[in-house]
């Protein structure tokens, strides 16, 4: 059975994994693994912290960790990372610094990731008394909580055990405002569509269940970033998504939707019936998109791939590309633009608006 340090490590590359090893019987006494670009892979052990023998870390592999914790899509985690943190299966969380990019005081993305923490959780049954749940349930569903505690002293593993009691009960718990996020549903295929006009997540909601008898998720539930937007599931039958998709595509034959191949190149032959396009992968790095979009284009037309030029330094790799060599990657399919404008120069304005005449010229 995996241990919860190897479920916890499972993010790693191999040779970080391997000098865990060296734990031997401690690795049950592992709290957290850290790891800090220049500086060598420590963990900490009843308190203490220990540096384990080996080679200083460097951005490469703090990167190619971050990006596996994040399972290759940093958006899906975006309201998380914003807080600072992502969760792992198991209910481990990783601790993300680095740079930031900020709008109106609100944390927009990461950038340069220098170090990781990752907090191995720990189930202790029975934590939360029948006294403390019966104060959180009403007969309406469970109340807001705060609980407040110095560092340490089991705040997460409180939450835990509340979340996994309750669950019991058959109730799907999601904890949000109290900070825990219970996993549910791994994997399973999601469709994202934008509100049609001005309507808000939640306007399109109830014009959806009224007009088209289709239930679905606001995106404003996911935080500000998803308003807007509006979020089908795959967690029916296949059958299900497919009618839900045609009602909408009939009552909005003009409404551009996009398919997601839910962490790259999975994609539903299928779902072109509905989508003109699916995206690949959130790996917008050029080197990668090009293994990406070579295999996505032996089974489907380069005009249904949606191709992004993302910003210089990538999010998942964290390496430094031009703008022309990622627009020479991203024209070979659907060309989109997602960068902070801010963030640009002049003559990087002015190359990108030279890149969609070429591409509108010869799409």
């Amino acid at each position: 059975m995996e241990s919860r340090l190897e479920q916890a490590a499972a993010c790693l590359p191999i040779s970080l994994r391997q000098r865990l090893e060296q734990l031997g019987g401690e690795q049950q006494r592992c709290e957290e693994i850290r790891l800090r670009i220049g500086q060598p892979l420590q963990v900490t052990l009843g308190g203490m912290e220990r540096a384990l023998p080996g080679s200083r870390l460097t951005s490469e592999e703090i990167a190619m960790s971050f990006s596996c914790a994040a399972e290759y899509s940093i958006h899906t985690y975006a309201d998380s990372l914003c807080q600072g943190f992502l969760t792992l299966r198991g209910g481990h969380r990783v601790g993300v610094c680095g740079q930031t990019a900020v709008q109106q005081g609100q944390v927009l993305s990461f950038r340069c990731i220098s170090s990781l923490n990752i907090r191995i959780a720990r189930q202790l049954k029975g934590t939360a008394s029948p006294e403390l749940l019966t104060q959180l349930w009403e007969t309406d569903g469970v109340v807001s909580g705060l609980f407040l505690s110095p560092p340490g002293r089991g705040k997460t593993t409180l939450l835990r055990d509340i979340a996994r009691q309750l669950s019991d009960r058959g109730i799907r718990t999601a904890l949000a405002d109290m900070g825990y996020t219970v996993s549910g549903g791994v994997n399973a295929p999601y469709v994202w569509l934008k509100s049609p006009g001005q309507m808000t997540s939640w306007e399109f909601f109830d014009y959806l269940l009224e007009k088209a008898n289709v239930v679905g998720t606001p995106g404003s539930g996911f935080g500000s970033c998803g308003e807007g937007y509006f979020r089908l599931t795959g967690f029916g039958s296949a059958e299900n998504t497919e009618e839900a998709l045609r009602r909408i595509r009939e009552r909005h034959p003009n409404v551009l939707m996009e398919n997601c191949a839910s962490g790259g190149n999975r994609f539903d032959l299928g779902m072109l019936s509905f989508f003109p396009q699916s995206w690949q992968s959130d790996d917008t790095d050029s080197y990668q998109r090009t293994m990406i979009q070579e295999g996505g284009s032996l089974g489907y037309p380069l005009s249904t791939l949606s191709n992004h030029v993302a910003c210089k330094v990538s999010k998942t790799r964290l390496r430094n590309t031009s703008l022309d060599t990622k627009f020479d990657v991203a024209c070979f399919g659907v060309l989109g633009y997602e960068l902070d404008l801010d963030d640009l120069s002049k003559l990087e304005m002015k190359i990108i608006k030279s890149q969609i005449e070429f591409y509108k010229k010869y799409r």
